[in-house]
């Protein structure tokens, strides 16, 4: 179970890194010092490899969408985004499903 009792935890720092030890075994994902396992994805699913892939990318993903966020700025009079809102408010709405209240 997860303590939720502190606000705004944070991940663990990234890069993440996929460990597979052996063929039939689960991938687990390690935090950036190859310490802590992060998670562990089941290998009797069809989209294992790409599930890894997508958990390890995570945090420089996160770190994305908040670099298009902060770097986002209202162009001319019409009070226009240099990133199409409709974008932006999907990066957003992203972010907000990392932050546990």
């Amino acid at each position: 179970m997860f303590d939720t009792t502190r606000q705004h935890q944070h991940h663990s720092p990234g890069p993440w890194t996929i460990e597979k030890r052996y063929p039939r075994m689960p991938a687990e994902i390690l935090d950036a010092e190859g310490k802590q396992y992060v998670a562990t994805v089941s290998p009797w699913t069809p989209h294992a490899a790409a599930n890894a892939a997508v958990l390890a990318a995570s945090p420089e993903l996160l770190r994305i969408l908040k670099l298009i966020v902060a770097e986002a700025v209202l162009v001319g009079e019409g009070g226009y985004y240099s990133v199409e809102a409709s974008i932006l408010n999907r990066a957003r709405a992203a972010i907000a499903l990392t932050v546990l209240s």
